[in-house]
């Protein structure tokens, strides 16, 4: 009933769902039943698991979230959908609010909900993040990047997660996985715009410890108009890169191609290089993006970090910087 309003709906923010949800596969695993007030639940056969009270699904939600004893409820972090109940009360009843965080891993759970509830404009709301149907591993470009949303980065350390019992019972492991990249995400964060005072010196610190390679190597203020006219590509990581990758093919004479650190070894992969590579993250992890790679493979690349970064990171790159 509501599928192509829902659908229109996200496709100004989620593009990439709209036919990952129109295609899921329905194989009548959830049943959508009216209740005794007249409202919707939703029950999923395999386990024979109902999301919400049976009486009054709403009314059961709120009393759920109210026995929870929100007091800070700046980011809300949802492991699974159902019909949407969860995070529809807390974004009604809950202030401020600066980030809500939405997992669900099965695609035709989304679709049966997309089809029988109307979520009208609330998916444009910037504060809401969906994290639909992937590998909790792909979600971390998008999380890294949201967590940084307005003051969501201020309160990293007190987020609320909202477990769904039916979610939470056929994909357990999924959800779990999806904390840890969650986790993930914050540490970079953390790390990138640091959470106390000896957190925020990593990056001079590097600063100072990368002063040999900042010396030795050329500035990027020497490039100044040596691209002037040409078009720039920015390669960066995500599930999108792999489906459009194929449109950087022959772009390496006609626009300047700057890659994330994290994309190079995706554009090897392909026989593609950029012209540069950037690399701003000051994690230890960053320098093993390079593991692998070859002086041969990053001929005529070259790595324009910012000098925060891990020396490791400079180090483990095998080719030119900037």
């Amino acid at each position: 009933m509501f599928l192509e309003k829902n659908l229109a709906m996200i496709s100004k923010r989620y593009p990439q769902y709209v036919d990952m949800i129109k295609n899921a596969p329905i194989t009548g695993r959830y049943v959508v039943q009216k209740t005794a007030v007249n409202s919707l639940n939703i029950i999923d056969k395999k386990f024979n698991a109902m999301f919400y009270n049976n009486i009054d699904p709403m009314m059961g939600v709120e009393k759920e979230l109210k026995e929870r004893k929100i007091k800070l409820p700046s980011i809300g972090v949802f492991m699974g959908f159902g019909l949407g109940y969860h995070f529809v009360a807390y974004h009604k009843s809950f202030s401020p609010i600066d980030l809500i965080v939405i997992f669900e891993k099965d695609l035709e759970l989304i679709n049966v909900a997309f089809t029988h509830v109307d979520y009208g404009n609330l998916f444009q709301d910037p504060r809401i993040q969906l994290c639909l149907g992937l590998e909790p591993v792909q979600y971390y470009p998008t999380l890294f990047r949201t967590l940084q949303m307005g003051n969501a980065k201020l309160h990293l350390q007190a987020i609320n997660f909202i477990e769904i019992g039916a979610a939470i019972i056929a994909n357990k492991d999924y959800y779990t996985n999806c904390v840890r990249t969650l986790k993930d995400g914050i540490t970079g964060v953390m790390n990138l715009y640091g959470n106390d005072p000896k957190d925020s010196m990593i990056g001079i610190q590097n600063t100072f410890y990368n002063i040999d390679v900042i010396i030795e190597n050329a500035g990027v203020k020497d490039l100044k108009n040596a691209f002037k006219g040409k078009p720039g590509v920015v390669v960066s990581t995500g599930p999108s890169l792999n489906k459009n990758i194929h449109l950087l093919e022959g772009l390496g004479d006609k626009a300047v191609i700057a890659a994330a650190d994290a994309s190079l070894a995706v554009m090897h992969k392909r026989g593609l290089k950029p012209h540069f590579v950037t690399s701003l993250e000051r994690v230890i992890a960053t320098a093993k993006l390079f593991d692998g790679l070859t002086e041969e493979d990053v001929k005529d690349v070259y790595f324009a970090a910012c000098p925060v970064v891990m020396p490791e990171t400079y180090k483990n790159f095998p080719g030119e910087k900037v």
